[in-house]
């Protein structure tokens, strides 16, 4: 008797406890406005509607690989080039350099700063950006295009933030200029793009920044029609950036080869048989 009667004390208590708890985490009056008042979430005031609440965050769904599959970039969002040179000797989608040629590392930003995926990119004004790609298997041309971020607004040529160009990978001979968007979109992102002729060898970018930016996104997309050869004739540049550019190409040469393997040495090639 005393065993039933103190296990139907505690279903008892039990049953007290559930039923009183509650679970309110955004209450709202249940009050129902006057005509004319203001309604739940409204700007409040009448018929005892709560005042309408900022908004703190914004959740956002995103794929971590960001850019679409068949994007021929190495690194396209930025996701796996955010690291220290001296832990991966420059094995990587992306490479930034100072002017004089000296390596610099890209910081990252992630979550909605971001364009897409999870990470993107930051450079400050004069420094120069490279990123590797390779080329169509079906001798198609190529749509290249980069968005950029000014880390400040501007009111005059909001998307004018450097020279970018479509660039062959072993000579650096420029394929194409890429064209700024007139206007930035809605979340201040600018869209540099251009159509790169069929071309028998890896394509890369090439770009002077000159302005603190964000980098994201950057797709280069084989185009459904093949484009017959010969190949299109580099672009002249100034003077300047020309000479500058040779000094990166061979800086670059010397931390990661371009193109296929030379010939093996004799007596490596019969120490491996």
């Amino acid at each position: 008797m005393k065993t039933t009667a103190l296990l139907a004390l505690v279903v008892g208590v039990s049953a007290m406890a559930c039923s009183e708890e509650r679970l309110s985490p955004a209450p709202v009056s249940s009050t129902v406005p006057s005509s004319g008042g203001a309604g739940v979430g409204g700007s409040g005031g009448e018929g005892g509607a709560p005042p309408e609440v900022p908004r703190v965050r914004e959740v956002f769904i995103r794929s971590p690989l960001g850019s679409p599959i068949e994007n021929l970039f190495a690194d396209g969002d930025f996701e796996l080039s955010i690291v220290p040179e001296e832990l991966t000797g420059g094995q990587y989608g992306w490479i930034a350099l100072r002017m004089s040629g000296a390596s610099e590392t890209i910081l990252g930003e992630t979550g909605g700063l971001c364009r897409s995926g999870l990470r993107c990119g930051r450079l400050e004004a004069n420094r120069i950006l490279f990123g590797r790609g390779t080329s169509s298997a079906t001798g198609s041309a190529h749509n290249m295009s980069i968005w950029i971020k000014p880390l400040q607004p501007r009111a005059e040529g909001p998307c004018e933030l450097g020279s970018f160009y479509a660039i062959a990978c072993e000579t650096f001979d420029v394929l194409r200029s890429l064209k700024e968007a007139e206007q930035p979109d809605e979340n201040g992102w600018c869209q540099l793009s251009a159509s790169v002729p069929a071309t028998d060898g890896a394509v890369c970018l090439y770009g002077e920044l000159t302005a603190d930016a964000l980098l994201d996104n950057a797709t280069l997309l084989p185009e459904e029609r093949p484009q017959p050869f010969p190949l299109p004739s580099p672009i002249e540049l100034p003077t300047e950036r020309s000479a500058r550019m040779a000094q990166i190409r061979e800086i670059l040469k010397a931390k990661t080869p371009f193109g296929q393997a030379g010939p093996q040495p004799e007596e490596q090639r019969h120490r491996g048989e």
